[in-house]
């Protein structure tokens, strides 16, 4: 059991560290391109806190969630994909107005 857990997790982050070592969101600025990024550890950390609003459903809309991570809704849109897509079970409740799991 442990065995296969293990090959889960690596799986998760390898696949996750492909994707996602660094983001970038650009934006223009005074006619330059100003860059932000986001490492692999602050997609991580965000991405398990989450994981752990929608557990207790206090994430809150997507545009809610986006202003308190400072990304976009379509980051928060990948990111609840990309949880999805490994079997992480998140849906977003419109009665409540928030992501559960």
């Amino acid at each position: 059991m442990q065995i296969i857990h293990n090959k889960i997790l690596i799986r998760f982050l390898v696949i996750w560290l492909l994707i996602v070592v660094e983001i970038t969101f650009s934006y223009p600025f005074n006619h330059h391109q100003t860059q932000i990024s986001m490492t692999f550890i602050d997609y991580a950390q965000k991405i398990e806190t989450l994981k752990a609003l929608a557990r207790h459903k206090q994430s809150g809309t997507p545009e809610q969630l986006a202003k308190k991570f400072q990304v976009s809704e379509r980051t928060i849109q990948r990111m609840v994909q990309g949880l999805r897509d490994h079997g992480y079970p998140i849906t977003f409740n419109r009665f409540r107005k928030t992501y559960e799991s």
